[in-house]
């Protein structure tokens, strides 16, 4: 049967139909298993746990002959245009203890990068990103004869141009910016790999709207230990999401400190590689329970009140300012959430897990001023690493 699946008169809709498409020839790769030629992805993690350095690992093991990440082999070799939002000064020094260390090539690499990125939300920024890459393409094939197989931006809550509070957890404008990178790599034929923040909780995901990791083909999550000095151990890459592999895989790596040489002064300049070692992993690796689902719904309806509506009350005499809600309009949108639920198991979900936030000191509830407030701890703390 010969099937007309471009888009012409006899078919104005460009309707695919099966057995006009081998299904063995339609999933090209940039990393084998892994990482889609044509796609977007995110790679989050909290801070200090080394994001942009696993962002370096891939981005050379891509540019170098025979590469591989986290033991996939790379398909598609090419260059990288890396929007530098964040650590300006560290990107030259980086790549290139990554392309020493490694020994995989020499001399000049097919990696670009610039200190600016059109932001994420302005309507016509695919467009600009494009022509950014176009112009880093043409001289690509110029000097590597290589085409641009990823673009990486660092970070993507800096290039996406929020300009009021609350929209980094609005589903439609998170979405509007997935989108944006998208047509990027659409436009392309590239990765576009956006590297990301973690929320307090890793348990909860990237941070904002749970419409990033949606639309995203691949979520790479950094992971590691941390103390309340805020050193980091057992550090990790997990596969968090994959459209086509298993997700949870964990990658074992530990920081290493390298020289790099002097400067003009004399100085040492020094950088950072990963040795991948699965011995710097916990044994047994300890695992930890997610948040029950009404907790996550009661987290989440919270941080939307108190970025949209939060009121700054000073709930102890002479103690700290905090951002805070009226417990009555969390627990009415907590209702309204569930709508399949009888009213009796709605009220249990609700005190269940009002009482699980503040029994693990997640938020806190006292009553000022005639209404009853909710606020987050780690608010009232200054401590970053206390659970959301």
């Amino acid at each position: 049967m010969n099937v007309n699946v471009g888009n012409s008169p006899s078919n104005p809709f460009n309707i695919i139909f099966h057995g006009s498409v081998d299904p063995r020839q339609s999933r090209a790769w940039c990393v084998q298993d892994l990482i889609p030629q044509v796609g977007t992805g995110l790679l989050a993690g909290q801070w200090g746990t080394f994001k942009t350095s696993v962002a370096m690992e891939l981005a050379h093991a891509i540019m170098v002959p025979a590469g591989e990440f986290l033991g996939h082999p790379v398909i598609r070799r090419g260059g990288i245009l890396f929007f530098a939002l964040e650590g300006q000064s560290e990107v030259a020094v980086r790549i290139q203890g990554f392309i020493e260390e490694r020994r995989k090539s020499a001399g000049p690499q097919p990696f670009a990068w610039v200190y600016q990125c059109p932001q994420l939300l302005g309507p016509k920024s695919a467009g600009e990103i494009v022509a950014y890459a176009r112009w880093t393409e043409e001289h690509l094939r110029e000097r590597f004869d290589l085409p641009l197989s990823m673009i990486i931006i660092d970070t993507m809550v800096t290039a996406a141009g929020f300009y009021k509070e609350g929209m980094e957890s609005d589903a439609a404008t998170t979405q509007a910016i997935m989108s944006t990178l998208q047509l990027v790599a659409d436009e392309l034929g590239c990765f576009v790999l956006a590297i990301d923040h973690f929320g307090k909780d890793p348990h909860t995901g990237t941070r904002g709207s749970s419409a990033k990791e949606a639309a995203a083909d691949i979520v790479l999550a950094t992971l590691a230990d941390r103390n309340t000095n805020g050193g980091t151990a057992n550090h990790r890459v997990v596969i968090r999401k994959s459209r086509c592999a298993p997700a949870g895989g964990e990658f074992a790596f530990r920081p290493r400190i390298i020289d790099m040489g002097p400067d003009e002064a004399g100085r040492s300049i020094t950088s950072v590689v990963l040795d991948w070692d699965a011995a710097e992993m916990p044994s047994p690796l300890k695992v930890q329970k997610p948040p029950k689902p009404s907790l996550r719904l009661f987290l989440r309806i919270l941080d939307t009140f108190l970025a949209d509506s939060g009121t700054d009350i000073i709930p102890f005499a002479g103690g700290p300012s905090v951002k805070a809600v009226d417990v009555e309009a969390v627990r009415e949108e907590f209702r309204r959430q569930n709508p399949d639920v009888a009213e009796k198991s709605k009220d249990r979900a609700w005190q269940r897990a009002i009482n699980l936030a503040i029994a693990e000191n997640i938020v806190a509830s006292r009553e000022f001023s005639n209404v009853q407030w909710l606020w987050r701890v780690a608010q009232s703390s200054g401590d970053s690493d206390r659970p959301l």
